[in-house]
């Protein structure tokens, strides 16, 4: 072989060398695409600040529970909540109103968590607790660090743990309950 037909097979193994890195690079670049595509989202979306958020859940084209706040910030996947008022359709009728300092609202599970003081009212009763968990799963709320639920002319329960369950019109009272009747 001389050195012409040497030179030869040189340039092509080199650009066959070049094409075969060329397309494993382009192939490379398609398959991590995707992942580098979801990083760079979850990038833009830490610490993100929504003003005014409303989360609403609906069944059969009726509201079941309303969720609005002053401000919202992401955290880990978690909603930050400031403000945040809570509405929740009672079965049989009426508007449950919770509301307090702030709150959380997990996306994942539709779960919100009011705290910093909750107050609450729906048709004469009027509820107070430190913290107020909505679970959707449960389709309950809950009171899980004490509560005082009040209703003129009938008196004032306080106790360790209190569950409403929305769709049955149920209050379970769990633990130490001290109830003081008016007169």
């Amino acid at each position: 072989m001389d050195a012409r037909a040497l030179l030869s097979w040189a340039r092509r193994g080199c650009f066959a060398a070049a094409g075969l890195l060329i397309v494993v690079g382009i192939a490379l670049a398609v398959w991590h695409r995707p992942q580098l595509a979801r990083k760079a989202a979850a990038v833009a979306l830490a610490g993100a600040r929504i003003a005014h958020p409303e989360v609403v859940e609906q069944r059969a084209g009726r509201t079941v529970w309303r969720l609005r706040a002053e401000a919202a910030e992401e955290e880990d996947g978690v909603m930050a909540l400031r403000h945040p008022r809570l509405e929740i359709a009672m079965e049989g009728g009426g508007m449950l109103v919770a509301e307090a300092p702030r709150g959380r609202f997990q996306p994942n599970t539709r779960s919100a968590k009011l705290m910093g003081g909750v107050r609450a009212h729906w048709q004469a009763w009027r509820l107070s607790a430190p913290v107020l968990v909505y679970a959707p799963a449960q389709d309950a709320l809950i009171a899980p660090q004490g509560f005082v639920l009040v209703r003129k002319g009938w008196g004032r329960a306080r106790g360790r743990m209190l569950r409403i369950q929305r769709g049955v019109r149920r209050l379970v009272a769990e633990g130490h309950v001290r109830v003081e009747v008016q007169r």
